[in-house]
């Protein structure tokens, strides 16, 4: 798949949803869809990380929605950051937000996420079946979502570095429980935060495929997937 023409990506800088949350929304001329990034906490270092996969996305027809689901105070409280409720609670008023814009209304919507915020996106994911299109986790904590997982309807993408033994650990375990379509990737030398060089990469690239296909509606010409490089 080539990539589409940057120089046609919409970018925007506002609140998202009614809690006025600080965001950036992408946006390609001819989306294939939209996904919304779950994180709570992320530093600024991260955040950077965050954008680029973002950018990427939009380089390959996903628009991006990149907010975090709490305000830099609360990201500083571990309470704050392993509130699954309020943290889903803020994700479904995003998506709510996101259906009510003109420009994704009709797009179909897919969740990234990582952390807690892969809990908070399978609650919403439950809770939102007709929403939610597709879900990809990187180092998430599916396992917090309680008795959420059973309920999950999207096709479901979990990856994991192989060097993240105790989340690789629960996400094993979420994997076979889960009802919906589920597929568990590990990556190579990766640790918890793909610092290591290529595997965020890696990461961009899985959830890229992933999203495409899923997004694709019957009779779409289908999409070439994206070649991983090793």
């Amino acid at each position: 798949m080539i990539p589409s023409d940057k120089s046609a990506i919409v970018w925007e800088n506002g609140m998202i949803g009614s809690h006025g949350l600080a965001g950036e929304w992408g946006l390609p001329v001819q989306a294939r869809g939209m996904v919304v990034f779950s994180q709570c906490g992320g530093s600024r270092r991260q955040g950077s990380r965050d954008r680029h996969v973002a950018k990427l996305f939009n380089d390959y027809g996903l628009g991006t929605v990149l907010f975090d689901l709490l305000t830099h105070e609360e990201a500083l409280q571990q309470v704050a950051q392993s509130n699954i409720s309020m943290l889903s609670e803020r994700l479904q008023d995003a998506l709510l937000w996101l259906k009510g814009r003109y420009e994704a209304k009709s797009l179909p919507l897919g969740l990234f996420s990582s952390g807690y915020g892969t809990a908070a996106a399978m609650v919403a994911a439950a809770l939102m079946p007709s929403e939610v299109r597709a879900i990809v986790s990187r180092s998430g904590r599916p396992d917090m979502a309680d008795g959420y997982l059973a309920d999950v309807r999207a096709p479901t993408l979990l990856i994991v570095g192989a060097k993240d033994p105790y989340v690789l650990a629960v996400n094993r375990a979420c994997a076979q429980t889960m009802a919906c379509l589920t597929d568990l990737k590990i990556i190579p030398r990766a640790t918890h935060l793909f610092e290591e060089f290529g595997t965020l990469d890696a990461v961009t690239v899985l959830a890229i495929n992933w999203f495409l296909r899923y997004f694709s509606e019957p009779g779409d010409v289908p999409v070439e997937e994206l070649l991983l490089r090793r």
